[in-house]
């Protein structure tokens, strides 16, 4: 992705989708510009920056997320102790703040709900996004 950055900034390329993390310093610095997130809200951490439905592409919304994977065949026990461990880091303001600052939202629902995401995310890689020109 750094190297993505880089030909971005040299205008080697003209777009490029990154997550708004990755994204944000560069802007903030003035070496690129944020054109939109592909969320489905504008993003708390960078407010002035629309959205892609906001921008003409309503179909174009891809919730980016974080998740604790394991082996599928850990006991009940060991995925329980992750997922409250996860709970208990969204619940400290320290941490929940520095997701906030790079762009995400806090949240950690559990096992159901990562599978959930990743369900729905992939039913939109593999329909590829056909929906890329304005409404």
């Amino acid at each position: 992705m750094p190297e993505m950055l880089n030909d971005l900034a040299a205008n080697r390329i003209q777009i490029a989708a990154l997550p708004l993390a990755t994204a944000l310093p560069q802007a903030r610095a003035g070496r690129i510009r944020l054109l939109a997130v592909t969320n489905a809200v504008r993003s708390p951490a960078a407010p002035e920056v629309p959205t892609a439905t906001e921008q003409g592409f309503p179909d174009y919304v891809f919730e980016g997320f974080v998740g604790v994977f394991a082996d599928a065949r850990q006991p009940a026990a060991v995925r329980a102790a992750l997922v409250e461990a996860a709970r208990a880091a969204v619940a400290e303001e320290a941490f929940a703040g520095r997701v906030r600052t790079a762009g995400q939202t806090p949240f950690a629902g559990g096992e159901a709900d990562l599978a959930a995401r990743v369900a729905a995310q992939r039913t939109l890689v593999e329909a590829g996004l056909r929906h890329v020109g304005p409404a």
